[in-house]
């Protein structure tokens, strides 16, 4: 049925994560597909161009943060970990799906 199903994760969205994994996990389970979430943050040189100072480390922070909160999420479904993966990135999601 499916060999890899991808999961764009908004981490500030709790409740609708929570509504997917469960879905995710349905699925993945009858299909024994593997599971990548996906998260994008915004370009946050569009949003500090004048403020450059400090970029890097507010981009490395939010991709910390980013990161485990995807490895908790990974950890709250019942799946093997060779099974799940994730990636995070930085742009428009639509654009870094595509």
């Amino acid at each position: 049925m499916y060999k890899t199903i991808l999961v764009p994760i908004d981490i500030e969205e709790d409740l609708l994560t929570e509504h997917a994994l469960k879905h995710v996990e349905y699925l993945a389970k009858m299909s024994g597909a593997k599971v990548h979430f996906f998260h994008a943050l915004p370009d946050a040189s569009a949003f500090v161009t004048a403020y450059s100072f400090g970029l890097k480390e507010f981009e490395n922070q939010a991709e910390v943060k980013a990161v485990d909160r995807l490895k908790k999420i990974m950890s709250e479904i019942d799946l093997p970990l060779d099974r799940l993966n994730y990636t995070v990135s930085f742009g428009s999601a639509r654009d870094q799906v595509l």
